[in-house]
């Protein structure tokens, strides 16, 4: 089954989850969606603010697929 684009309602539920998430939690779903990214490698830029993260994750997605898996991993993780 294709991945399809996150519906306005996730999109809006995944920029809340971010702006909720420790920086800890965003590496481990980064990490558990297999993209890496600068703080995982050490200490280099960091995103501290939604915006910031926002626009970092859009310079890493590979598309749609990402969105979602980070979406429900980001899920997975808040529940924890």
């Amino acid at each position: 089954m294709a991945a399809h684009k996150l519906t306005d309602a996730e999109w809006d539920e995944l920029v809340e989850l971010i702006a909720a998430s420790p920086t800890e939690r965003m590496d481990e779903a980064l990490k558990r969606t297999a993209i890496g990214h600068p703080s995982s490698d050490g200490p280099r830029w960091q995103p501290r603010s939604t915006e910031e993260w926002l626009v970092h994750l859009a310079s890493i997605s590979p598309g749609p697929a990402f969105d979602r898996a980070l979406l429900m991993e980001l899920r997975r993780l808040s529940t924890q």
